[in-house]
């Protein structure tokens, strides 16, 4: 988490290791760090939780001052609550197994 200029993790990736990254102009990226902070709760330490968190918020706003008149503010929320749709069927479909 972080910002182009001043941000190395992409660094300690492997040479081949598969990487996804979300820029803050995409309202979806805010959604993919929530769900990955609520998510890490249980395995990750709370400052790093909370860093998430804090980082999807300062996502959000970018987008929103980025996109003018783009309805950020509710495609945001349709889309968390669409991945916790999708999440609850991936567990459901583990616990089945």
């Amino acid at each position: 988490m972080g910002y182009k200029n001043d941000d190395r993790c992409l660094d300690a990736a492997d040479d081949d290791e598969p990487i996804f990254v979300g820029l803050g102009r995409d309202p979806l990226a805010a959604v993919m760090t929530m769900v990955w902070a609520e998510l890490s709760r249980d395995c990750q330490p709370d400052a790093q939780v909370q860093g998430a968190y804090d980082h999807a918020e300062r996502m959000l706003r970018y987008c929103t001052a980025r996109n003018p008149g783009r309805d950020t503010e509710r495609v945001t929320p349709l889309a968390l609550i669409r991945a916790i749709g999708l999440l609850e069927g991936m567990l459901a479909a583990e616990v089945a197994r």
